[in-house]
């Protein structure tokens, strides 16, 4: 379980992580004239590959579950 301090880091960190995609995704629309819904579901499928790339961890599955 992870202490206070880390959750409220990771948030942090995830918050600034979304903006910097958020703007990215923003200007690729705006560069190469594409729907910002095709970008997300780019972006959603290009995470699920990239993921799948990590080994698969029991132990933090079943951490996450009991929270």
């Amino acid at each position: 379980m992870e202490s206070n301090f880390q959750e409220d880091k990771d948030y942090k960190d995830a918050v600034n992580l979304l903006e910097v995609i958020e703007d990215t995704v923003q200007y690729f629309c705006d560069e190469n004239k594409v729907s910002g819904e095709k970008v997300w579901h780019m972006i959603n499928s290009l995470s699920e590959v990239k993921c799948s790339y990590f080994p698969y961890d029991n132990d933090y599955v079943e951490e996450e579950l009991e929270d």
